[in-house]
């Protein structure tokens, strides 16, 4: 039932509609549970609420590289692509269908942070492959200052490349690796380095993440970090399959 308020408003129920107000604007909605939902809605919903599920995984797991410095708009983002790779050249049945059957390639070089997007600060390309269970890294020799760009005062930098497997099905963590690159910016240029992972399962979903984080030296205070969530070089460059 529906009554008119002394101010002329309208507030309850007629039949499947509500009525309120909110901030003195009147609102009229269907009420809950009124519109059933098709078969093919319903699968969509499912859908829509694995790849949400999917991508909380993935940034929980991203943590040794996000700490937190992600720009707020993230995962909103983020979890539009999961969707969007998730039902791309999927051909699983609507409702069950899962990341690792949908198109990984659409989630590549995905920046964390807008503000600063990762390829703007590092013009080193990290090149990967997957041979034997395990995933190889390499970086060649490059000139420190002429590929990564250098904050006014930092000091030192760290290239961190984060490797993390996770079960496609349950969603669960099942490897994680971090490789460290130390850069200071006294130094002219870098060798060329090469990292190998222990074992990974099989079948599971590979996200290579690529981080910089930056430091300025101090004699008594040490390396003071210069990351922060208005700046932070960090992308996910790969999603791939084992």
């Amino acid at each position: 039932m529906a009554k008119i308020t002394s101010s002329g408003q309208i507030k309850g129920t007629v039949g499947p509609v509500s009525y309120r107000s909110i901030n003195g604007q009147a609102i009229v909605q269907s009420r809950p549970g009124t519109i059933k939902q098709s078969k093919a809605t319903k699968a969509s919903g499912f859908d829509f609420g694995r790849a949400s599920r999917t991508s909380k995984a993935i940034r929980t797991a991203l943590f040794p590289v996000l700490r937190d410095f992600e720009d707020s708009a993230f995962y909103r983002r983020f979890t539009g692509l999961v969707t969007k790779a998730t039902l791309a050249a999927n051909s699983g049945i609507s409702g069950r269908r899962i990341l690792k059957d949908g198109d990984l390639s659409l989630l590549a070089n995905t920046d964390c942070n807008n503000s600063s997007p990762f390829s703007r600060y590092c013009l080193v390309e990290v090149h990967g492959g997957i041979e034997n269970h395990r995933m190889s890294l390499s970086l060649p020799a490059f000139d420190i200052k002429q590929q990564l760009v250098q904050l006014p005062n930092a000091t030192h930098a760290t290239l961190c490349y984060l490797v993390v497997a996770i079960n496609p099905e349950t969603l669960a963590e099942t490897h994680a690796e971090m490789f460290e690159l130390p850069l200071s910016f006294t130094a002219v240029s870098t060798e060329a380095v090469a990292w190998l992972t222990g074992p990974l399962p099989e079948n599971q979903l590979l996200v290579i993440a690529s981080a910089i984080f930056y430091f300025r030296k101090n004699k008594l205070a040490g390396m003071i970090g210069q990351n922060s969530r208005d700046f932070h070089p960090c992308e996910i460059t790969a999603v791939l399959l084992t």
